[in-house]
């Protein structure tokens, strides 16, 4: 299938993931980034500081007035409104249907962090979260103030080790 987009409607395309591309576009505040379908067709009329691409029909995204991310669903709506500092998930297929997150700057402490399934509800959360990974293969890299290691889905520690 090939798309027909203006050279001037786009600066760069990403690949369809979910039935979903990632179009960016220069404009007068930078890059904005926005979703188009199959069909060459625009998905919601919002754009983006930054778009993801989409994982089971999820993709979190930077909404440019608040700074925050949050996710949205195929149709371009709020799954999570814009509440997190961070948010991202791994490549498909092995992140594990979990969306890591972070609530505050790195340099704030404490500072909480963790992961959100695809319909946004917070299933593993640390309140002292220092920076952790997306899950690949039933398992993520987590950092606290007290502990590094390895966490499952569940949130247990599989392997860790004390932070000196």
């Amino acid at each position: 299938m090939v798309l027909s987009l203006k050279a001037a409607e786009a600066d760069v395309v990403f690949p369809f993931t979910d039935g979903a591309a990632v179009v960016g576009q220069r404009s007068e505040v930078g890059m904005e980034y926005y979703y188009i379908n199959r069909s060459g067709e625009r998905i919601g009329q919002r754009s983006y500081a930054i778009a993801l691409p989409f994982y089971e029909n999820r993709a979190p995204v930077l909404d440019r007035e608040t700074g925050l991310f949050g996710l949205i669903d195929s149709n371009g709506e709020w799954v999570v409104g814009p509440k997190y500092v961070a948010l991202g998930h791994g490549e498909a297929p092995v992140c594990d249907a979990r969306i890591a997150f972070i609530t505050c700057k790195v340099d704030s402490r404490p500072c909480k962090g963790g992961y959100i399934d695809i319909d946004g509800n917070e299933v593993v959360v640390f309140l002292d979260v220092v920076y952790l990974q997306p899950f690949r293969n039933g398992a993520a890299v987590v950092r606290t103030d007290r502990q590094v290691g390895l966490v499952n889905t569940d949130g247990k520690w599989v392997w860790s080790r004390p932070v000196e």
